[in-house]
């Protein structure tokens, strides 16, 4: 068919219609119709043929919804358009755009187009989706053409005579001025271009176009000229662009709106699929909701994914997520099947909180309140399909996080401080952390003291040492105590983190840089130290003062266990006796084996200093007490979302929206507030999380409620 009508062989076009009708509607490869095809072309008596074969001439393109009529308006064909409204042709029609063929007559900058759709009797004042009317769309000065002034002529006239027949008040008896040059009447006939909300009340014809032409410079012209002969752009007018869409982030309207009725409680995770298309919620009784990010639709409700709350929620790749729970499980889920887990692992003995996964070595990485972290290896076949390694331990553990490119590990925990694995090596964590209390070792820093048990651990901290490296990062503005939401930037040049004061009555945002630094810049970071008298006299000295368990003790047994049997004998404690300091020495090797360990006298004492490393924080409301609110950054790394209150707030290294490398400061300063939403909510925002593919936006709140963000322009 298309054949034939590109070469009008009307006897083989009445033929194939005849033998097969439905090939009238059926649209070829460049998703047009065969009346389409024809009236593009210009051929009337193919056109004609066809509407008397029987097609349709209100059928839409499924591509971009265009209706034959608005092409042969568009193209000056108006022979056609005639024959097409005689025939039935509805001239009201919209497209995907929300343009009719006033629309389309204006930007073909034909006359007789514009007088043609003018003469069907039209709304001249009716909006497209972006809200302009035809009238501001011709006042857009056209760079290649020089004749969209006779079409902006006639629309402007037709325009103001319609306005002059709605106004029924002479603007000389009143005190009306352009809202431009605010200039009288007496300087040109006033009309008012477009009723919507926001747009200008009265101006100048001249005024407008002169307006027009200056507003639209450097998103029309400039940018057109630039890319038609090759220009490099502007400094800076990627950040303008950025600065743009991020500062009109707005909540757009649903089309599948939250009932309150089928709450799921608190949405815990929000996490986009790897290509955008699909969200999945993380929701407070044990269930995951999976949206079409498309159309806010909610696709599935996975009831009783987990036997507790669900945490967090991780994509492994297109198809397969994972999950963890309070149920102390991690499952696997494949979004073509969701009725059922694929695998459910099992290895940690408390509150799981977090997974990653790397890319590079094709692991999964969990950590749970139990102090532990498990690499799960996806490949490795065994009893449950699944391999795992128990990486490290350590008291205290929050959360962990690892960089995009897998080199580095982040470590949060819950007394003050950060710590920096650089140089990742999962297949060698365990064996070369082997023994090492990082509870200890911080102790050490703030105490002053030096213990053999901790810094016989200090070639870990070297900064010439190629594997696993540690680092501390302890600088924050306020006494932090836990570091409860971490998120890595996505180039992983920092790492942003939000943490509670020791009082809970602080709540802050920090930034830190967690890049490598010059080894130069470690010289200073030896301080030698007493040794602490209490490891060398603990044999012959039981402290009276330790009468209950230490944060040291309690190294060795999770948290949950030292509660249930606090609450089971409430006196079993009151007359445990720990030797002061006595059991570093006890649990590791023996007191005369460390001068063994130590070829230099001088590294007995010596206690590796902490680098300063924050870049930028600001203070957060302390609501929601008890809750972990998630943090996120934007796809390009310029942004950071972060729930506030009822609401969020978009959170900036300045003002211009720039990436980190162009605005690192010499010292903390605090984070620029780019845009806030408040009350955008019923409850306490709790987890956000950006589109990595579209410029979207998604926030979670506590009753389950989630509010869909993009840029409204």
């Amino acid at each position: 068919m298309t054949r034939a009508i590109k070469f009008g062989k009307t006897p083989l076009i009445r033929k194939i219609a005849h033998a097969r009708p439905l090939l009238l509607e059926i649209e070829n490869k460049d998703m047009k119709t065969p009346l389409s095809q024809a009236v593009e072309k210009g051929d009337l008596p193919v056109v004609n043929l066809l509407i008397n074969l029987g097609a349709n001439v209100n059928t839409l393109s499924l591509y971009n919804k265009r209706s034959a009529l608005m092409t042969a308006v568009s193209l000056g064909h108006l022979q056609i358009a005639n024959l097409l409204v005689d025939k039935g042709a509805n001239a009201t029609l919209i497209d995907i755009n929300g343009l009719n063929i006033l629309h389309c007559a204006v930007d073909s900058n034909k006359i007789d187009s514009v007088k043609f759709a003018l003469r069907q009797n039209l709304v001249v004042d009716v909006q497209d989706r972006s809200g302009w009317t035809p009238l501001l769309r011709a006042g857009i000065p056209d760079i290649f053409s020089s004749t969209n002034a006779l079409s902006r002529s006639v629309v402007i006239k037709r325009q103001i005579q319609k306005c002059e027949k709605e106004m029924h008040f002479s603007f000389e008896a009143k005190d009306f001025i352009c809202r431009i040059c605010h200039g009288g009447n007496s300087s040109g006939d006033l009309l008012t271009p477009c009723k919507c909300k926001g747009s200008i009340a009265l101006t100048h014809l001249h005024c407008l176009e002169i307006w027009l032409n200056e507003s639209n410079r450097n998103d029309i012209n400039e940018i057109l000229k630039s890319r038609e002969l090759g220009l490099r752009a502007y400094i800076g007018y990627e950040d303008d662009i950025i600065a743009k869409l991020y500062s009109k982030m707005d909540q757009y309207e649903l089309k599948n709106k939250f009932n309150p009725g089928k709450t799921r409680g608190g949405i815990f995770n929000l996490e986009f699929s790897l290509d955008g298309h699909l969200l999945v919620a993380a929701c407070e009784r044990n269930c995951v909701l999976i949206y079409d990010a498309s159309n806010q639709k909610l696709l599935k409700t996975m009831e009783k994914a987990h036997d507790n709350c669900v945490n967090c929620v991780r994509f492994l790749d297109d198809k397969q997520f994972a999950t963890c729970s309070d149920d102390n499980t991690i499952k696997l889920w494949d979004t073509r099947n969701v009725k059922s887990e694929t695998k459910t692992l099992h290895g940690h003995s408390n509150w799981v909180k977090n997974i990653e996964f790397s890319e590079r070595d094709n692991v999964m990485v969990t950590s749970a309140f139990d102090g532990s972290i498990y690499a799960w290896d996806l490949k490795s076949p065994t009893e449950n399909s699944m391999l795992y390694d128990k990486v490290f331990l350590m008291n205290g553990l929050m959360r962990t996080k690892l960089s995009p490119d897998g080199s580095k590990m982040v470590i949060s925990t819950t007394s003050g401080y950060m710590i920096i694995v650089h140089d990742l090596n999962l297949a060698t964590l365990a064996n070369d952390f082997r023994s090492f209390k990082p509870v200890l070792y911080r102790l050490m820093q703030m105490s002053g003291q030096s213990f053999p048990a901790g810094t016989i651990f200090n070639y870990l901290f070297l900064p010439t040492r190629r594997r696993n490296r540690v680092e501390f990062i302890d600088d924050f503005i306020i006494d932090a105590e836990v570091i409860s939401s971490l998120q890595i930037h996505p180039h992983g040049w920092n790492a942003v983190s939000r943490s509670l004061s020791g009082t809970e009555s602080e709540e802050v945002t920090s930034v830190h840089d967690i890049q490598k630094r010059e080894i130069c810049q470690y010289e200073n970071c030896d301080n030698y130290v007493d040794e602490g008298e209490a490891s060398q006299n603990s044999d012959s000295d039981d402290s009276s003062t330790n009468q209950r368990p230490t944060d040291l003790w309690m190294g060795y047994i999770s948290n949950f266990q030292y509660t249930s049997d606090r609450q089971a004998q409430p006196n079993m404690f009151e007359n445990f006796h720990l030797p002061a300091m006595g059991i570093i020495n006890s649990g590791l090797i023996g007191r005369n084996s460390y001068n063994d360990y130590f070829q230099h006298p001088e590294e007995r004492n010596k206690v590796i200093v902490n680098l300063p490393r924050l870049t930028h924080y600001i203070k957060e409301k302390n609501v929601g007490r008890g809750y972990i609110k998630e943090l996120c950054y934007s796809p390009d790394g310029r942004v950071i979302c972060s729930p506030y209150e009822k609401g969020i707030r978009l959170l900036g290294f300045n003002e211009n929206y720039q990436e980190l490398t162009y605005c690192v400061p010499d010292k903390p300063r605090q984070l620029t507030t780019l845009l806030e939403m408040n009350n955008y909510h019923t409850e306490i925002v709790v987890s956000c999380k950006f589109n990595p593919r579209d410029l979207m936006l998604v926030s979670g709140c506590l009753n389950g409620e989630i509010v869909w963000y993009k840029p409204v322009l």
